[in-house]
């Protein structure tokens, strides 16, 4: 399930949970709250996709909840869309994250958007990120 931006839905606590904090390939802030065994609770990843309008570049917070896609001992892959508004404009954003466990326990992976912005209903700019972003956390 997907969190919009900083706006989370209240969650179950998990007991004995472990913040791990690191950083993605382009350089922005990457966190996982997680057991020390087991797959995280939530994941949140800041991130930019460039515009097909020259110079626009959109930039989010998206953040990952249980239940998940996909969750196998120290993985999960998780996708969908969910939409945010803008001054003036809506953006539906899509969305994949695939996170796995080290050999050391921190955690590692990679995230991709896609974004379309409409105005009035009449789509004005799409972005996405030419490759997956890679990001990595650790406590």
């Amino acid at each position: 399930m997907i969190g919009v931006g900083l706006c989370w839905l209240a969650a179950p606590s998990i007991a004995s949970a472990e913040l791990y904090k690191g950083r993605t390939s382009q350089d922005r802030r990457a966190v996982v709250r997680a057991e020390r065994q087991g797959p995280p609770a939530t994941v949140k990843i800041r991130w930019q996709a460039p515009c097909a309008r020259p110079r626009f570049i959109f930039r989010s917070e998206t953040g990952f909840r249980r239940p998940f896609d996909s969750v196998s001992g120290d993985s999960i892959e998780d996708t969908g869309t969910y939409r945010e508004r803008l001054s003036g404009t809506r953006a539906a954003i899509s969305v994949r994250l695939v996170a796995r466990r080290t050999a050391k326990g921190n955690w590692r992976g990679t995230f991709r958007a896609r974004v379309v912005v409409r105005r009035n209903g009449r789509v004005i700019d799409r972005c996405r990120m030419a490759r997956a972003t890679r990001w990595g956390a650790s406590l």
